[in-house]
C-alpha cells in the first residue's frame, strides 16, 4: 500500500509541474491539446542560407530537455527536430514568430492563421534566434507576448 501511495504521489507531483510549467505559455496562445500540421516535405536545408540552434523542444504535452533538440530555419522552412518528433513549419503558413515566456525560459513560437503549430515550442537561450528569423525575412514580434494575440 505504501509503495502504490508513493507512485500515485510522484504522479500527481508530476502532473502539477507539467501544468505550472505549461500555464505561462498557454497564457500566450501555446496549445498543448493541438496536432501539428503535416508531413515532412520532400526539402533539403542549404547551409548557406540556414541557421541552426540548439535547445529543447515541447510538443503538446511532452518535453524533450536541452539540448535534445535542433531548430534549424531558412527563407521557406523551419524545422523544430528533436526525440520527440520532427515538426516541419512552412514560412507560408506563419503570421508570426515570437518568443512566449515559461517559468524560466523563453520559447520561439509559431503564429498561423489556422493554428496549425499552436501545440509547438522550441525552448533556446540564444539570444539571435529571433534575429536569424528576422534576417530570413520571417514576420517576427521582438516582445515576448504577455497575453494571447487578439483577433
Amino acid at each position: 500500500m505504501t509503495i502504490v501511495l508513493l507512485v500515485v504521489v510522484f504522479f500527481a507531483v508530476v502532473v502539477v509541474l507539467n501544468v505550472a510549467v505549461m500555464l505561462p505559455t498557454m497564457r500566450q496562445g501555446y496549445r498543448p491539446f493541438r496536432r501539428w500540421a503535416g508531413a515532412r516535405p520532400r526539402y533539403a536545408f542549404t547551409t548557406s542560407e540556414a541557421a541552426t540552434f540548439r535547445g529543447a523542444q515541447r510538443v503538446g504535452w511532452i518535453n524533450a530537455s536541452w539540448p535534445s533538440s535542433t531548430l534549424t530555419v531558412d527563407r521557406a522552412w523551419a524545422s523544430v527536430a528533436g526525440p520527440i518528433a520532427d515538426i516541419w513549419v512552412d514560412r507560408g503558413a506563419v503570421t508570426e514568430v515570437r518568443l512566449v515566456r515559461g517559468l524560466t525560459t523563453r520559447a520561439v513560437f509559431f503564429e498561423s492563421s489556422d493554428g496549425a503549430y499552436d501545440g509547438v515550442l522550441f525552448w533556446c537561450t540564444d539570444s539571435n534566434v529571433l534575429q536569424a528569423f528576422r534576417d530570413l525575412v520571417w514576420p517576427v514580434r521582438t516582445e515576448a507576448a504577455t497575453s494571447p494575440p487578439s483577433g
